[in-house]
């Protein structure tokens, strides 16, 4: 295997590796020129080539196999920080095929000539194999200004989804310290809305892991908090211990998570949403509605009864709604149907599915919720 670039030096954000066997030329004879294609536009893109084993730091790393897929899908499958792998007119053996399917975080991009037949057939089971939302498949005639174009613009596009989830702390005006993860894109160069997900009373933050990243990918801002007296949020008690006047106030968590929000340079404070699930939505939508920030609310499978307030806000346009109801819960059926006719935002939307099912389980049983969700609010909080 070969590769080109800095020989152990300190690198960037991103950094890309290049693999392939010692009779490569003799299957893309223009191999010499793609190396130096590929080295000039993956450098106009900030992303230096480094051999393997010459990592420093914890950059985000593209393995590129020209021919040689079984090794580029290892090195893939063995380096930490890969978060692509691009196949060019690469064989793959089943158990790379299986590998594949198993790099749920790597997306994966198969680049093939149609007129190689075999390697047609590698590339599309590569392709299909892969779990990865952006991973792709370019059948084309491939040479090398093509390859290391189409190379140059998935690595860019990987770049714009890529996310970090940061574990971090959220204090109460009351004192409660909320444990938190934040997913956020790598890329933040302007400020972009962001939204605060409010797990159920019998559960914790975790059950947003997936949502959360989804957001993120589609360039917003996710803030999944524990609230108070849940998951890593007890400094101050248990929730199964509260009073109802202390249930009432988890509602300040929904403002503590926005003022959280409100001071990072990279979340635009004007364009802000919220989203909980039974339990949740109720104080979600308490700590929400009546704060100017918020642009966006989703309930989900929930009972609310909004006051005179409330009521106000809701029908005066300011707050789109998204609500979200299993019809088999007649009364949180009902009570979101409610609240849907009253919010006279211009996006307000009603969902509603046969189960009888907490939100959570609606994602399994619906696995298109979740991206209708984001795309929600990505129409809700955009500029």
């Amino acid at each position: 295997m070969q590769g080109s670039g800095r020989d152990g030096t300190e690198v960037g954000d991103r950094v890309a590796m290049l693999m392939m066997p010692p009779d490569a030329p003799k299957s893309f004879p223009g191999l010499a020129t793609l190396q130096h294609l590929l080295v000039d536009r993956l450098g106009a893109l900030g992303v230096p080539f480094i051999q393997q084993g010459q990592i420093v730091g914890t950059p985000r790393v593209t393995v590129i196999g020209v021919d040689a897929g079984d090794v580029a899908v290892a090195v893939a499958a063995a380096t930490s920080g890969v978060d692509s792998l691009v196949l060019i007119n690469a064989t793959l053996a089943d158990e790379s095929v299986d590998l594949i399917a198993e790099l749920d975080q790597v997306s994966v991009l198969t680049v093939v000539d149609p007129l190689q037949r075999d390697r047609l057939a590698n590339a599309v089971e590569g392709y299909l194999a892969s779990t990865h939302d952006a991973s792709s498949i370019v059948v084309d005639g491939v040479d090398a200004d093509m390859a290391a174009t189409v190379v140059a613009h998935f690595v860019a596009a990987v770049d714009r989804a890529a996310i970090v989830v940061e574990e971090v702390t959220v204090m109460t005006a009351d004192g409660w310290q909320l444990g938190a993860d934040l997913h956020r894109p790598v890329a933040t160069s302007i400020p972009r809305p962001a939204v605060v997900l409010m797990h159920s009373g019998r559960s914790d933050r975790t059950v947003f892991d997936r949502l959360a990243n989804l957001i993120a990918r589609a360039g917003l801002v996710a803030l999944a908090i524990d609230w108070r007296g849940r998951g890593t949020s007890t400094n101050l008690g248990r929730f199964v211990d509260f009073t109802a006047e202390q249930q009432a106030d988890v509602r300040l968590d929904v403002t503590a998570a926005y003022d959280f929000l409100a001071e990072r340079t990279d979340v635009d404070s004007s364009r802000l949403g919220v989203l909980g699930v039974a339990h949740g939505a109720g104080f979600a939508a308490n700590g929400a509605i009546g704060d100017p920030r918020t642009r966006a609310l989703v309930m989900m499978t929930a009972i609310h009864r909004p006051d005179d307030q409330q009521r106000e806000v809701l029908a005066s346009g300011q707050v789109s709604g998204l609500f979200i109801a299993s019809s088999r819960s007649s009364k949180s059926a009902l009570s979101l149907r409610e609240l849907y006719e009253l919010t006279t935002g211009p996006r307000t939307r009603l969902l509603q599915y046969p189960e009888g099912v907490l939100g959570y389980q609606m994602f399994d049983l619906h696995p298109e919720l979740e991206p209708a969700i984001v795309s929600w609010f990505k129409e809700v909080l955009a500029p």
